[in-house]
């Protein structure tokens, strides 16, 4: 009997060997990866400098066709670098058994669509601005690599953390993103930016406006994120509501008023569901009653 599961054992490992693709393809894969990593972050370095300039009133109104045409090549090189993106990052997510030795990914190149969905949503400031820097694969690409590749938790926390505290359209952005990642057992992304918010330093606040490290510009900036996680998640900031109440004796106005907005949402919600479960309370016995009647 332990020869037979011996070699049992043996024939299954022999098996997840052979499904493991060789170190060619995934050199290939990295090659690929790579190229489209640096094509994208140069389109994205490329209209992060227009967007510069044209804010400095440079920007011609009158374009001709050739510039038009121009746009249009750019708009679909960015599109279509996106798109693979997102499909290398989906797919490394659900091959990595196929893809990786013990299913344990290569940390460089799992964390190329990361690196450049940081890019894109960076530009991603505005409806159109999202649209044309196609924010949603940006976000989907996050999530999917959050999902697959725990090792690479404590980095992508501290890009978006970082994100918050530099831009002021990423609040809504990056809840957005703490409503794709897996919620089993727990929202796990959510957890840490709250921790991290929860760590956050406040005395570098200043009531005279003197921002001199621009700590204070952050605070602003990462401040609505706990309204906007509270408004599609409220059942998560309540779970992690001991680590940001502390702040509300900090001296960032922001960052209290979001906390207060945050536990009104979460009082909304339980308003909600109490009101649920006492309609399907006040229902099911007239139910009984009326399945009583129709059977005798």
């Amino acid at each position: 009997n332990d020869d037979k599961h011996s070699s049992v054992g043996a024939e299954e490992n022999m098996q997840q060997q052979q499904q493991i693709v060789p170190n060619s393809f995934r050199d290939a894969l990295a090659c690929h990866l790579y190229m489209l990593f640096s094509a994208q972050s140069a389109l994205e370095s490329e209209v992060k400098h227009a967007d510069k300039v044209s804010s400095r009133g440079r920007s011609s109104k009158s374009k001709n066709k050739d510039t038009r045409l121009e746009e249009t090549v750019f708009a679909e090189a960015r599109e279509g670098c996106a798109a693979a993106m997102l499909v290398a990052a989906t797919t490394m997510g659900q091959c990595k058994s196929r893809l990786w030795k013990r299913a344990v990914p290569d940390e460089d190149i799992v964390a190329l669509p990361c690196r450049v969905a940081y890019q894109m949503l960076e530009n991603s400031n505005g409806v159109l601005a999202r649209k044309a820097s196609s924010g949603d694969a940006a976000l989907q690409m996050i999530a999917a690599t959050v999902d697959s590749a725990p090792c690479l938790m404590n980095t992508i926390i501290a890009a978006l953390v970082d994100l918050l505290h530099s831009c002021e359209h990423m609040a809504p952005l990056v809840a957005e993103l703490c409503c794709l990642v897996g919620e089993e057992p727990n929202n796990c992304l959510a957890h840490e930016l709250l921790r991290e918010i929860g760590r956050m330093d406040t005395q570098a606040y200043s009531i005279s406006g003197n921002d001199t490290n621009g700590k204070a510009s952050g605070i602003k900036n990462v401040a609505p994120f706990i309204s906007e996680l509270a408004a599609v998640r409220p059942r998560i900031v309540l779970a992690n509501i001991s680590i940001i109440l502390p702040h509300l004796d900090s001296e960032p106005y922001n960052l209290r008023s979001s906390i207060i907005h945050a536990i009104g949402h979460i009082i909304v919600e339980n308003v909600k569901e109490e009101k649920e479960l006492r309609r399907k309370s006040e229902t099911s016995p007239n139910m009984e009653s009326n399945s009583v009647v129709e059977y005798e």
